[in-house]
């Protein structure tokens, strides 16, 4: 049988466990068991494939480079195992995956692939709870099992979550074109303040912030503000004409697709990400499906990311690098 040397599901199952935990304690108390019998079969499991997996380091362990790549192996395998029970359990069951999303950024970029998605998949629906997109994780997210997964802006470091980065924020100068009064992208940044400037109440220091950037010397206090509620709100005040805003020009590609919306600077700001987050407790198999089709189409469909792990984090990091090119 071509099975036949493969090590024992139960000791690889113990190693994916401690690999996982980074502790034989952990792996323990998750599998109910003694330290002294995790070590024992991990020793076993290392004296069959005749590799060392963990080195000890003080009284803490770590994978090897091999036992990091067969951990990898192991927990895929596992994961397809998994996912197969459960759709074979599943077949003729629609299945909700609950997710909380950042509404504009959900609506303006990711609507289309979550449609795909439902039609692809029709025993999986996507149950999903619309926020503003400001709202940033928190703990209890995911308190009583609301949400399986969220869709939030910020800056990454949420160290007890699973995360996947969707989209890197670029920050520009935007408005319609209805308003413009010089040759754009604006040769001069003095000139933002000829323009009234839209503020969302949500973020109030945006236009401040500004000021502080190497180079840039405006003094946004002379200019006239048009204060709004919320990132919905700036955006029905851009269409309508009625000033410029320092925004994500990722969100208003649809408006600059169809030419309702102009870059007023080519200069795009440091800014912060969009991320998919979840408690690794929650991941269930339609999850798995979904993470992997979206993260798929973002890679296919958006522009080109850059893939590297951030210290703290257990996730697959995706973090945009390159500006974002529409069509004409």
């Amino acid at each position: 049988m071509k099975f036949k040397n493969l090590p024992p599901i139960n000791r690889l199952r113990i190693f994916e466990s401690a690999a996982r935990m980074g502790s034989f304690k952990g792996a323990a108390e998750e599998l109910f068991l003694t330290p002294s019998a995790i070590s024992h079969q991990i020793k076993a499991l290392e004296d069959g494939l005749g590799k060392k997996l963990f080195d000890k380091n003080g009284r803490q362990i770590v994978l090897t480079e091999e036992g990091h790549s067969f951990a990898q192996v192991v927990r895929e395998a596992f994961d397809s195992i998994l996912l197969g029970t459960h759709e074979l359990q599943k077949q003729g069951k629609v299945v909700p995956v609950r997710l909380r999303v950042a509404s504009v950024f959900g609506k303006n970029v990711l609507f289309p692939f979550f449609e795909e998605f439902e039609k692809a998949h029709r025993n999986i629906k996507l149950d999903i709870t619309w926020e503003d997109d400001l709202f940033t994780i928190v703990d209890d997210a995911f308190e009583d099992n609301r949400f399986d997964a969220a869709i939030v802006w910020g800056g990454g470091y949420w160290e007890k979550y699973e995360i996947y980065g969707l989209m890197e924020t670029q920050p520009c100068i935007l408005g319609s074109p209805d308003i413009i009064k010089h040759d754009i992208p604006l040769s001069d940044f003095s000139l933002i303040c000829e323009y009234p400037l839209i503020v969302n109440n949500q973020a109030p220091n945006a236009w401040k912030s500004l000021t502080t950037m190497p180079g840039i010397n405006i003094n946004t206090e002379d200019a006239e503000l048009i204060c709004v509620d919320c990132l919905e709100d700036v955006i029905d005040a851009v269409l309508r004409g009625d000033g410029i805003t320092l925004n994500d020009k990722n969100i208003y590609r649809p408006y600059i697709k169809d030419g309702r919306v102009k870059v007023f600077s080519d200069n795009t700001l440091t800014g912060q990400a969009y991320y998919l987050v979840y408690p690794d407790s929650l991941k269930s198999p339609e999850m798995k499906i979904f993470i992997d089709f979206l993260m798929d189409k973002i890679k296919n469909d958006l522009p080109p990311v850059k893939t590297y792990i951030w210290p703290g984090m257990k996730g697959n990091i995706l973090n945009t690098n390159k500006e974002v090119v529409f069509d004409e």
